[in-house]
């Protein structure tokens, strides 16, 4: 889609309707969705034209900053400036993705995995969804615990 920028390009998919997504992959690991859209009429629209434009300029300001630091380990080093903070987003992080990856491994219904958990089927939903900060380092503990898993810390100097 040169009309957007270089290297942009667009999927069309016809399920139930048009959808477009413009997205560009021209830089080296990683590939940034501009916009994703319905499509109604024949021509895309200027609105959604314009859209995806501002999404590009933004990726490529992004780019330039990125370049110019040197690159985080974790996307927690990017987000958070307290260190403390940040590794504790790190492990209940850690610890989510291994309880979400649990459940769905034993093919849990959210109502089963909540009474398993002992906790409400929105409590679960919230966990699978990965809503990190409705979720106390203990409380992922206690959760972990009740699947089975060993929880283990790691301290280094």
């Amino acid at each position: 889609m040169k009309s957007v920028g270089p290297g942009v390009r667009e999927i069309r998919i016809q399920q139930e309707g048009q959808y477009r997504v413009i997205y560009v992959a021209t830089f080296k690991d990683r590939v940034y969705v501009l916009h994703a859209f319905q499509k109604k009429t024949q021509k895309t629209s200027k609105r959604d034209l314009e859209a995806a434009k501002r999404a590009l300029k933004e990726v490529n300001e992004r780019q330039n900053v990125m370049s110019k630091n040197a690159p985080f380990e974790s996307v927690w080093d990017a987000l958070e400036d307290d260190p403390v903070r940040r590794e504790n987003l790190k492990l209940r992080s850690e610890l989510m993705i291994k309880i979400s990856e649990t459940i769905k491994a034993r093919s849990l219904k959210q109502q089963d995995a909540a009474d398993l958990l002992q906790i409400s089927q929105p409590r679960v939903s919230a966990l699978m969804k990965g809503k990190i900060d409705e979720f106390r380092l203990d409380t992922l503990v206690d959760l972990a615990h009740r699947l089975g898993l060993h929880v283990s810390i790691n301290v280094a100097a």
